[in-house]
């Protein structure tokens, strides 16, 4: 649904999507999914091109799921209207035919067959133990009747896939499951003005029917039910079944932490971070800028930096070109707009722009080249490219807002708190969300200006004297990515560097987010140094405490919520918020209530060792080797010494049930400050405006 004073105009989802391939198939399984970023995953894939090209839509997404005993393979249409679904038909039938008749092209084919390699072979699943994904990997498989290993034995799967490129192995696939396929369904998803108020407005008539018609005795037995469920909710397990569970105890955990190898060094001038890692003979390279270069007026244009290159052409390469290029040299080149805090100042912080990327050991020369290339020779000239560009991050960010609104009101009340929280929200929250907004909507008035931003932007960035390097891996690759270093100075010359200093304004503003969603995303918080309090680590214990008993019982088993979170940052910034909220005033009551409940909170040492344990594990995340290094660079520019994570961990080892209790004094004075964001349903909003300094749209 929609708000009434929504047009409907650009809002339509279009999906089209075929059952592709079987799970008992493991080669045919995973060429479809290569076959997926072939023709759809990038602004280079031929099919996702041809979409765009005819104005279907605002963007294409999709996937390939194939985690599924009947795989799909679905092609999804963003910010189109319902009379362009038979275009869709046609155009999307028209490229993939043309696919088959012309050929698909190798350099495309040898891309996304090596991303995948890549991907495989470095096997870095964000902090998921590696494995217990293999572990999921092999019941999933042994679920469906197939080979339990299959998904883990890819070298001879692969290499079936690349001896068929050249003997039209993915011109078969198009041809078997997206042409000849009638296993297919197009499903419209189209916007209704007021569509959440007539469904509540005839769920409340059907309730007001169905209680009229409840006897006294009806009545009774409904209320008993819900008394009875209630007790059931409230009720603590038994010793007995307690000791039924095996459990760990505090000295069999680590008392000591995990020191990373990390060093500076100089190379021809220019400051290098190394971090001497097993990687698998993988490099991992950074070139990290100094963003306070960038004029506050223009920071936003920054984040629009990050997200064009790479994906728009350069000197030496046409866009399509350059996408292959990354993908067969390396394990791709990423760009992104980082903010780093200060571990001693809430209003300190350190924005970074960093350019990444990941190549075999044989493949560094290369991957500095790309990325030199990327930095000092993209064309900001190509208009409908950009355009498309700033389509689709719109669209993700409206994504976001409707399925991790509990992040972005999270992220929206904290810039109302420090300095850092509002760059944040200039660059990754509703602020920026609304930028991309205003240059769709106004974006031929705006072009000249926003290419000339962009250029100058990437003018002020990109130079020696503002650069840091970061390399993880052996030493002796270590030698190699030394010997790539002159391309840098060949690249990049060294200037005059002006930093700035931002101030961003810092005003108390409950706010009151709507969308047409039948939910809430309900954040409060504040600052507690502010009030004279001090971070330690018992912190970590009560935020294990909250999620996994009082907020757990309070907002999701009795409030209905789909989860709940609780946030201590060691600066003092302090949240709670909750995700896929039916309520609005009862949660934020809970919330004030945790005072109290800290007060009164008792626990045996069976339970105080649990929750202990639990902080710990969130703690000791288990870290890839990318990780590793990306934790390092943290540290370096948070200012996080390995002395206060010992004493951080020490402090949470040994935390007691009174250092629980008398952290209600904390929890009470921060719940006083009274910083709201609740984003969600109008309906609830409105009935609640009371409680906001303003109501807005969520949505633009």
């Amino acid at each position: 649904g929609i708000s009434k004073d929504e047009d409907e105009k650009d809002k339509t989802y279009l999906a089209l999507g075929y059952s592709a391939g079987d799970f008992s198939n493991p080669e045919e399984i995973l060429a479809l999914d290569i076959l997926y970023d072939m023709i759809l995953n990038n602004s280079a894939a031929p099919v996702k091109k041809a979409l765009m090209d005819a104005g279907i839509g605002k963007s294409v997404d999709g996937g390939f799921e194939n985690s599924i005993k009947q795989p799909l393979f679905l092609i999804l249409i963003k910010g189109a209207n319902e009379d362009k679904k038979d275009k869709f038909k046609k155009v999307l039938r028209e490229s993939l035919q043309e696919i088959v008749d012309k050929g698909i092209d190798k350099d495309l084919a040898l891309a996304s067959i090596n991303k995948r390699e890549f991907a495989l072979r470095e096997a870095d699943f964000g902090g998921y133990p590696k494995g217990l994904v293999y572990y999921y990997q092999v019941v999933e498989s042994y679920m469906y009747n197939s080979d339990p290993f299959s998904q883990l034995q890819y070298n001879n799967l692969l290499e079936n896939i690349k001896n068929g490129v050249d003997k039209r192995y993915f011109e078969n696939l198009i041809e078997k499951y997206l042409l000849n396929n009638n296993h297919c369904l197009l499903y419209t998803l189209k916007p209704e003005k007021g569509y959440i108020e007539k469904k509540e407005k005839h769920i409340e008539e059907k309730l007001n029917i169905v209680k009229s018609q409840l006897t006294d005795n009806d009545r009774e037995n409904i209320i008993s039910k819900v008394r009875n469920l209630r007790a059931i909710q409230e009720k603590d397990d038994t010793e007995e079944q307690l000791n039924t569970i095996p459990n760990l105890s505090i000295s069999d955990v680590n008392q000591d932490i995990e020191i990373i190898p990390f060093e500076e060094r100089d190379e021809d001038g220019i400051k290098v971070l190394y971090s001497d890692l097993n990687t698998n003979k993988i490099a991992y390279l950074k070139l990290i800028f100094d963003a306070k270069v960038i004029p506050q007026e223009l920071i936003q244009y920054g984040k629009l930096l990050s997200e064009v290159l790479g994906k728009i052409s350069t000197n030496k390469y046409n866009y399509d070109t350059l996408i292959n290029e990354i993908s067969i040299h390396t394990g791709g080149i990423r760009f992104n707009l980082n903010n780093y805090m200060d571990s001693l100042d809430k209003d300190q912080y350190y924005p970074k722009f960093m350019v990444r990327s990941k190549a075999l050991n044989t493949d560094i020369d290369k991957a500095m080249n790309l990325m030199l290339e990327i930095l000092t020779s993209t064309k900001f000239e190509e208009k409908d490219l950009i355009l498309q560009i700033i389509r689709e991050n719109k669209s993700n960010h409206e994504a976001m807002i409707q399925s991790a609104g509990n992040a972005v009101a999270a992220r929206r009340l904290l810039s109302s708190i420090s300095q850092k929280a509002a760059y944040d929200e200039k660059v990754s929250g509703l602020e920026y969300y609304r930028f991309l907004c205003d240059l769709e909507s106004n974006f031929e008035n705006k072009w000249n200006e926003l290419s000339l931003n962009l250029s100058k932007v990437s003018k002020l960035l990109f130079n020696k004297s503002n650069l840091i390097v970061s390399f993880a891996g052996e030493e002796e690759d270590y030698i190699t990515f030394k010997n790539s270093m002159p391309i840098i100075g060949r690249s990049l010359k060294p200037e005059s560097n002006l930093y700035k200093d931002y101030v961003f304004l810092n005003n108390k503003t409950n706010e009151g987010l709507t969308t047409q969603a039948n939910i809430q995303y309900v954040a409060k918080g504040g600052n507690f140094k502010k009030d004279g309090f001090s971070y330690s680590g018992s912190l970590l214990v009560l935020q294990t405490i909250a999620k996994y008993d009082y907020l757990w019982n309070r907002v999701r088993v009795k409030g209905g919520a789909y989860g709940v979170s609780l946030d201590f940052g060691i600066t003092g910034n302090l949240f709670i918020s909750s995700y896929r909220d039916p309520n609005l005033v009862d949660t934020l009551k809970a919330y004030d209530d945790m005072a109290e409940y800290l007060r009164q909170f008792s626990a045996s040492k069976r339970d105080m060792d649990k929750y202990i344990i639990g902080a710990v594990r969130d703690l000791d995340v288990p870290l890839t080797s990318s990780m590793r290094a990306e934790r390092a660079i943290e540290m370096y520019f948070s200012k996080v010494t390995y002395d206060m994570i010992r004493k951080e961990r020490q402090e949470v080892l040994s935390t007691t049930l009174e250092d629980i209790k008398s952290l209600s004094n904390l929890m009470e004075s921060v719940m006083k400050q009274n910083y709201i964001t609740v984003l969600g349903n109008e309906g609830n909003i409105t009935k609640n405006k009371d409680l906001f300094d303003r109501v807005v749209s969520a949505m633009w």
